[in-house]
């Protein structure tokens, strides 16, 4: 396969990552929504991220209730209450990040 066709494929795979991420702004900047869908609508970010951080610290398996990750709720506690205290998404996630790491290196 030639060099051209992997940039094809990488060219057309960007596009169409970006096209759904970018046309609903594009497609939304002029519409004025209801106030009530306006409301249900800020729960979603809340929800995802919830959904997202419950299944970071849960362990599954077939038959079985899901188990807490000791190491990632301990790390998530640091990150907690540097989110209380600066409510910077960028502190909080260096904060969880450096934790995380510290205690998988010095636990582990």
């Amino acid at each position: 396969m030639s060099n051209a066709y992997f940039l094809a494929v990488i060219l057309g795979s960007g596009v169409v990552t970006v096209i759904p991420r970018v046309v609903p702004f594009f497609l939304t900047r002029s519409v004025t929504f209801p106030k009530k869908l306006e409301r249900f609508m800020s729960f979603i970010p809340v929800t995802i991220l919830t959904a997202l951080f419950v299944q970071s610290l849960l362990t599954y398996q077939a038959g079985e209730f899901p188990k807490i990750k000791g190491l990632e709720l301990l790390a998530c506690l640091p990150a907690f209450f540097i989110g209380v205290k600066t409510n910077s998404l960028l502190k909080i996630v260096l904060t969880g990040v450096a934790t995380i790491a510290l205690l998988r290196f010095f636990l582990s």
